[in-house]
């Protein structure tokens, strides 16, 4: 008969699970190589997604471990022109100029106490 038994059939299905094992592992690492090239070779088009993750790994560490929350920027209205200011830049004021606070960003979500 032409028939194999189950055990004689095992042989060919692990093989064949080991090299789709394989082919997803290399797969993976091909991925992931483009993309730290992309982010070597485009930074500033990457900025922004690095910038996302790190605003949501501080929103954890604010909510779930109950550190300090940090600033981003600073929205104002000075004069009639609105400024958007972080924590690198310096904004001058002198006694005639008028500013308006518009928004706060920071990990607080919904503002609150802010």
């Amino acid at each position: 008969m032409g028939y194999l038994s189950r055990s004689a059939a095992r042989p060919r299905q692990k093989a064949r699970k080991s090299k789709k094992v394989w082919v997803a592992f290399l797969i993976v690492l091909i991925l992931a190589a483009g993309g730290l090239a992309v982010g070597f070779l485009y930074p500033e088009r990457v900025r922004g997604l690095s910038d996302g993750l790190a605003r949501l790994k501080n929103t954890f560490s604010f909510i779930v471990l109950g550190q300090k929350p940090h600033f981003y920027s600073l929205i104002l209205e000075k004069n009639g022109k609105d400024y958007r200011i972080t924590s690198h830049d310096v904004f001058e004021v002198s006694y005639r100029d008028e500013f308006v606070i518009k928004e706060v960003s920071t990990d607080v979500l919904f503002g609150g106490g802010v």
